[in-house]
């Protein structure tokens, strides 16, 4: 149908629809990326596919109709449209796809810097509507679940980047033990936020109906990351002693956010298979990590 080439939209399509067009391939596109990846499988989509041109910022309103000549010129990033938030997360999900295409190949340890300073580009370029901030009790719910979802891509895509070094102990690669392991836990962070009770629409709510597999699934991953860790923390104290000068996370800080996650998961094990398991083996080795 020749979606994946709207630089070149069929000669009878008029402005609007080549513009739904770009919208419905950017969600198509970035809905095969991240299910791909839960899934533990390579897109279905080519990589060359994330150079179509995006869809333009703008409002769907009385300038945005079937009988338009042209696109209205895309508005300032100061502005939140309907379309936004679809804007703000392909350009994620594209650049955490880019990741992902690299790191399958043997990668240098330079190339990983340069990607990591990427991906903190791409978020920080993010629209400050939708970076995540101090909560107050006048953002609506909606806007709150956004900024988490996007938060959570960022985060998961610096822990997929540098996990490959997060057990070497060799001190070329404390930035990336460091990067991956913060990232995690920050992921499982965001996991106890959510299911907290938070000031949310001028009242105290939670965001456990926000909750989907892919949410899930970026818990487990940063539980996996966490628990490994802590699997291959040397019993040498010098060691140990090393690593925490290199601001490593600690242990306890660690076993922390592990044994929350395990809570929480214990909480909900009645909503879904996934939770049901990850209660029971997060339990084990939170005990086994000597937490409580």
């Amino acid at each position: 149908m020749g979606y994946y080439h709207p630089s070149r939209p069929i000669s009878s399509l008029t402005p609007l629809q080549a513009e739904m067009r770009r919208r419905t391939w950017a969600h198509i596109r970035q809905a095969d990326i991240m299910l791909s990846f839960q899934l533990g499988l390579p897109s279905m989509i080519g990589i060359r596919t994330l150079d179509t041109p995006p869809p333009r910022d703008v409002y769907d309103d009385e300038n945005f109709h079937e009988d338009i000549t042209a696109i209205p010129e895309a508005l300032s990033d100061s502005e939140s449209t309907q379309i936004s938030y679809l804007i703000v997360k392909s350009k994620l999900v594209f650049a955490f796809a880019r990741t992902l295409d690299e790191i399958t190949s043997l990668m240098s340890s330079g190339r990983v810097f340069e990607l990591d300073r990427e991906l903190k580009l791409v978020y920080a370029d993010v629209f400050s509507r939708y970076q995540l901030g101090r909560l107050s009790g006048q953002v609506p719910l909606v806007l709150v679940s956004a900024r988490f979802a996007l938060a959570s891509i960022h985060q998961i895509s610096l822990c997929v980047l540098h996990s490959r070094f997060l057990n070497n102990r060799d001190d070329r690669y404390s930035y990336s033990r460091k990067a991956c392991l913060s990232s995690a836990t920050s992921i499982l962070r965001f996991q106890y936020i959510r299911n907290e009770d938070i000031p949310i629409d001028c009242h105290s709510r939670s965001m456990t109906n926000h909750r989907t597999s892919l949410a899930i699934h970026d818990y487990l991953l940063a539980a996996t990351i966490v628990s490994s860790a802590l699997s291959s923390q040397p019993n040498d104290k010098q060691i140990q002693e090393r690593m925490m000068a290199n601001d490593i996370t600690s242990r306890d800080d660690t076993i922390q956010a592990l044994s929350l996650s395990a809570r929480i998961f214990e909480q909900t094990q009645d909503q879904s298979i996934e939770a049901y398991k990850a209660a029971d083996v997060l339990e084990m080795l939170v005990r086994k990590f000597g937490g409580v």
